[in-house]
């Protein structure tokens, strides 16, 4: 299963909640694993009840929260959402962090060029996998 998730409101050039269910669908009419995961519900779009272009996981909305009880991966995308608010976050599961570098003081930080692509994949102490 796949869970999808969006802001509910614009941020700077983020997509929204109710663009990617557009996108997804367009996808989905040429694609036919797309639409039978769509069908199936596998792959659901949702609404993380935010605005920001941050991720606030203390601000999430209950769909989203109840959405992911029982993931086994979280995968953050984007600046804001990976370094400046969830870099340093840990998880209970396996998390993968993904942004391109965009500003002087983030490549400072990070010893690295100006769009350089930063990519932290994180297994906790405590995850056994196939167990």
């Amino acid at each position: 299963e796949v869970v999808l998730a969006a802001n509910s409101r614009p941020a700077i050039n983020d997509i929204t909640c109710h663009e990617l269910q557009i996108l997804v669908s367009q996808i989905a009419s040429i694609s036919p694993i797309i639409k039978a995961a769509q069908m199936s519900r596998s792959l659901r779009v949702v609404e993380n009840g935010l605005g920001s272009p941050c991720l606030d996981l203390s601000r999430v909305s209950k769909l989203i929260a109840d959405e992911c009880v029982g993931c086994d991966l979280i995968v953050i995308e984007g600046m804001g959402r990976a370094i400046h608010t969830n870099f340093c976050s840990e998880f209970s599961i396996e998390s993968l962090k993904l942004a391109v570098i965009k500003n002087k003081w983030l490549c400072e930080k990070f010893n690295c060029p100006m769009f350089a692509g930063v990519c932290k994949y994180e297994v906790p102490d405590n995850c056994c996998n196939n167990c």
